[in-house]
Formats: C-alpha cells, structure tokens, sequence
C-alpha cells in the first residue's frame, strides 16, 4: 500500500506516550499510528457484528413469539 506523508498537531502529552510506546514496541511513530488505527477499525467492526447479532436474536424472538401466538390461535379454534 503507498504512504503518504501528514503533518498532525498532538497535545504535548500524546507525543509522549506515543514516543514512549513506540521504544517500548521498538517501532517509529509512524507504525505505532498505524497499528493503533487498525486496532480502531478492528474494534469498531467487532462493536457493529455484537450489535447487528444481537439485533438478530432481538428480532429472531420476536418473530418466535408470534409464530407461537399464531399457533395458539389456530389450536384454540
């Protein structure tokens, strides 16, 4: 994938951590932004399935009561 440079304005305290984990990884800033978005992505992709299958089980229970609605309808009649 090609790189492209940017400039980005952090709080003091940011640089710090950033540069502190980044001798801790031993890997540039660069590579440390990079994991650290990918991770975001990740994490935001993980958060979305959670939510659409627990819509799914939501809606999947809710089609289950009115089958079973429908069933005591028909056996009471």
């Amino acid at each position: 994938m090609a790189k492209t440079r940017i400039t980005i304005t952090l709080d003091e305290k940011y640089v710090k951590d950033l540069d502190r984990i980044a001798r801790i990884k031993k890997i540039n800033r660069s590579a440390l932004v990079e994991e650290a978005i990918l991770l975001w992505e990740k994490e935001n992709i993980n958060r979305a399935l959670v939510y659409g299958y627990q819509s799914m089980v939501k809606e999947d229970s809710q089609v289950v009561e009115e089958y079973i609605k429908i069933a005591g309808e028909i056996l009471d009649d």
